[in-house]
C-alpha cells in the first residue's frame, strides 16, 4: 500500500484586478473549483498586492492515476 502525494505552489498575476475584493473573487472561485476537484487549497502569500496572488495546492491519491 502505498500514498501519492503531489504538492505545489500557483503564482498568478491578475492583471484586470483593482482593488482586493475584485482578486478575493477571483481567488475564492479558483480556490472553489479546485477543491471540487479533491485538492486541498489556500491562498499563501501576496496578500496586500492586487496583481498578485499565490496558492498553495495538494493532492493526496493511493494511486498516481487517481490524482
Amino acid at each position: 500500500i502505498g500514498l501519492q502525494v503531489g504538492v505545489g505552489l500557483i503564482r498568478l498575476r491578475l492583471r484586470h484586478c483593482q482593488t482586493l475584493k475584485d482578486k478575493r473573487r477571483v481567488t475564492q472561485s479558483l480556490i472553489q473549483k479546485m477543491r471540487n476537484s479533491g485538492a486541498s487549497v489556500t491562498e499563501c502569500g501576496e496578500s496586500d498586492n492586487t496583481k498578485l496572488a499565490a496558492l498553495g495546492v495538494s493532492f493526496a491519491a493511493s494511486s498516481v492515476r487517481q490524482m
